[in-house]
Protein backbone atom coordinates (compact mmCIF):
# COMPACT_ATOMS: atom_id res chain seq x y z
CA UNK A 1 0.00 0.00 0.00
CA UNK A 2 1.64 3.38 -1.07
CA UNK A 3 1.28 7.07 0.61
CA UNK A 4 -1.67 9.47 -0.62
CA UNK A 5 -2.21 12.91 -0.67
CA UNK A 6 -6.58 13.55 0.08
CA UNK A 7 -8.13 16.04 0.26
CA UNK A 8 -12.23 16.57 2.02
CA UNK A 9 -14.83 17.79 -0.34
CA UNK A 10 -18.42 18.06 0.77
CA UNK A 11 -17.71 16.03 3.85
CA UNK A 12 -15.86 13.12 1.85
CA UNK A 13 -12.45 12.69 1.74
CA UNK A 14 -10.82 11.80 -1.64
CA UNK A 15 -7.88 10.81 -2.88
CA UNK A 16 -5.71 13.70 -4.67
CA UNK A 17 -2.32 11.71 -5.41
CA UNK A 18 -0.41 8.69 -5.04
CA UNK A 19 3.35 8.85 -4.34
CA UNK A 20 5.72 6.44 -6.18
CA UNK A 21 5.99 3.29 -4.13
CA UNK A 22 9.74 3.93 -2.31
CA UNK A 23 10.36 6.21 -5.07
CA UNK A 24 8.86 9.81 -4.06
CA UNK A 25 9.47 11.02 -0.47
CA UNK A 26 6.45 13.74 0.65
CA UNK A 27 6.70 16.90 -1.34
CA UNK A 28 3.99 19.16 -0.37
CA UNK A 29 6.30 21.30 1.49
CA UNK A 30 7.99 22.19 -2.31
CA UNK A 31 5.25 23.71 -3.42
CA UNK A 32 5.05 26.51 -0.43
CA UNK A 33 8.74 26.74 0.34
CA UNK A 34 10.12 26.42 -2.87
CA UNK A 35 7.25 28.19 -5.31
CA UNK A 36 6.03 30.32 -2.43
CA UNK A 37 2.27 28.80 -2.99
CA UNK A 38 0.00 28.20 -0.16
CA UNK A 39 0.30 27.28 3.46
CA UNK A 40 2.27 24.36 4.82
CA UNK A 41 2.25 22.59 8.07
CA UNK A 42 3.46 19.45 9.82
CA UNK A 43 0.33 17.92 11.20
CA UNK A 44 -0.18 15.15 14.08
CA UNK A 45 -3.56 13.76 15.25
CA UNK A 46 -5.54 13.16 17.89
CA UNK A 47 -8.70 11.72 19.36
CA UNK A 48 -11.67 12.43 21.42
CA UNK A 49 -13.10 9.92 23.12
CA UNK A 50 -15.81 11.52 24.39
CA UNK A 51 -16.99 12.89 21.08
CA UNK A 52 -15.51 10.06 19.05
CA UNK A 53 -14.11 12.39 16.57
CA UNK A 54 -10.63 12.48 15.15
CA UNK A 55 -8.90 15.77 14.33
CA UNK A 56 -5.18 17.12 13.97
CA UNK A 57 -3.25 19.66 14.85
CA UNK A 58 -0.09 21.91 13.68
CA UNK A 59 3.06 20.65 15.22
CA UNK A 60 6.87 22.08 15.32
CA UNK A 61 9.05 20.21 12.63
CA UNK A 62 11.16 18.80 15.72
CA UNK A 63 8.17 16.98 17.04
CA UNK A 64 8.57 13.45 17.24
CA UNK A 65 4.52 12.99 16.99
CA UNK A 66 4.32 13.80 13.04
CA UNK A 67 1.93 11.97 11.72
CA UNK A 68 1.43 14.13 8.39
CA UNK A 69 1.37 17.27 6.28
CA UNK A 70 -1.17 19.75 5.35
CA UNK A 71 -0.46 22.06 2.55
CA UNK A 72 -3.78 25.02 2.18
CA UNK A 73 -4.51 26.34 -0.90
CA UNK A 74 -7.32 28.49 -2.15
CA UNK A 75 -8.55 28.89 -5.92
CA UNK A 76 -6.47 31.86 -6.35
CA UNK A 77 -3.52 29.87 -6.44
CA UNK A 78 -4.63 27.82 -9.48
CA UNK A 79 -2.97 30.31 -12.01
CA UNK A 80 0.05 30.19 -9.57
CA UNK A 81 0.40 26.68 -10.07
CA UNK A 82 -0.13 26.53 -13.76
CA UNK A 83 3.15 29.63 -14.27
CA UNK A 84 5.19 27.09 -12.11
CA UNK A 85 4.27 24.26 -13.90
CA UNK A 86 5.31 25.70 -17.15
CA UNK A 87 8.45 26.84 -16.02
CA UNK A 88 9.48 23.97 -14.54
CA UNK A 89 8.72 21.82 -17.42
CA UNK A 90 10.57 23.75 -19.82
CA UNK A 91 13.76 22.68 -17.51
CA UNK A 92 15.65 19.49 -18.10
CA UNK A 93 13.60 16.90 -15.84
CA UNK A 94 15.45 13.92 -13.86
CA UNK A 95 12.58 11.51 -12.75
CA UNK A 96 12.38 12.85 -9.70
CA UNK A 97 11.62 16.26 -11.16
CA UNK A 98 9.54 14.79 -13.13
CA UNK A 99 7.06 13.09 -9.99
CA UNK A 100 6.93 16.33 -8.45
CA UNK A 101 6.09 17.82 -11.58
CA UNK A 102 3.29 15.19 -12.25
CA UNK A 103 1.76 15.71 -8.10
CA UNK A 104 1.93 19.57 -8.48
CA UNK A 105 -0.87 18.84 -11.80
CA UNK A 106 -2.57 16.50 -9.59
CA UNK A 107 -3.54 18.87 -7.35
CA UNK A 108 -4.21 21.32 -9.62
CA UNK A 109 -6.40 18.86 -11.31
CA UNK A 110 -8.43 18.12 -8.25
CA UNK A 111 -9.17 22.03 -7.68
CA UNK A 112 -9.93 22.73 -11.22
CA UNK A 113 -12.73 19.95 -10.52
CA UNK A 114 -14.15 21.43 -7.39
CA UNK A 115 -15.21 25.01 -9.11
CA UNK A 116 -17.19 25.52 -5.37
CA UNK A 117 -14.64 24.98 -3.37
CA UNK A 118 -12.58 28.34 -1.98
CA UNK A 119 -9.84 27.16 0.06
CA UNK A 120 -8.38 23.26 -0.11
CA UNK A 121 -6.40 21.58 2.57
CA UNK A 122 -4.55 18.30 0.88
CA UNK A 123 -3.35 15.80 3.61
CA UNK A 124 -0.32 13.91 3.70
CA UNK A 125 0.38 10.45 5.24
CA UNK A 126 3.70 10.11 6.40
Amino acid sequence: MGRYIGCEVNGESLDVYKYGLGEQSSEMYRISEELRIGEYHLISYTYDEETDEASYEYIDESSEDVDGDILILDRTDIEKLNAKIAELEAIQKTKDDQYYIEMIKAIRDFMCEYPEVEKFSFIGEF
